[in-house]
């Protein structure tokens, strides 16, 4: 029987993630970011210009999907991170090292607590993808944690190889010129 609570998935799935830092990392990910959808209803001119303008219908059945998709990310992401040591290792460097990458833009950090993850998008083959720090520096301010994997984990028709749009991570970590990728992380900061 297939568990359902997020304790009961994670002692079935064994995943070295207790609980808490589930509620942790998903208060830091997500607290000021959603609400219960009663609190922050559209108004009916709202709703109006968004069916609209949009093609969106706006319903309390697609604000629950967006928010359960939205905590099951968080807790992936959590789930999937490395902690220093796991980096640290996987680098075969000091954990010293890995906070300097982290503080000179060369690793992306999620604070759970008081101590880092890193998502694992990040890396590939037991190593950064490349031009990491490029593209992390080039991504605007601000950005949820959530964003930021997404931009590096969907696929983008401006990364096309062989005609399929291809996502930053895997056209990064297949060698693929790092500018297009700089320029894509730099038009987001247009669209905010």
């Amino acid at each position: 029987m297939a568990a359902d609570t997020v304790a009961g998935f994670l002692r079935e799935r064994r995943l070295p993630v207790r609980e808490a830092d589930v509620v942790a990392v998903l208060r830091r990910l997500l607290g000021p970011h959603l609400v219960a959808a009663d609190a922050a209803a559209l108004t009916d001119n709202a709703a109006s210009f968004l069916r609209d303008h949009s093609g969106v219908e706006p319903s309390e059945a697609a604000a629950e999907t967006a928010t359960k998709e939205t905590v099951a990310a968080a807790t992936v992401m959590l789930q999937t991170s490395l902690s220093m040591a796991q980096v640290a290792d996987l680098l075969d460097v000091d954990q010293s090292r890995v906070r300097h990458r982290i503080a000179d833009g060369g690793l992306y950090p999620v604070r759970v607590g008081r101590s880092n993850r890193l998502p694992a998008w990040q890396f590939a083959g037991g190593r950064p993808i490349a031009a990491l720090r490029a593209v992390l520096g080039a991504l605007p301010d601000g950005l949820h944690p959530l964003e930021v994997a997404g931009f590096f984990t969907t696929p983008q028709p401006e990364l096309a190889v062989n005609g399929a749009s291809t996502a930053p991570r895997e056209w990064l970590a297949a060698g693929g010129d790092p500018d297009p990728v700089v320029e894509l992380a730099h038009s987001l900061g247009q669209h905010r």
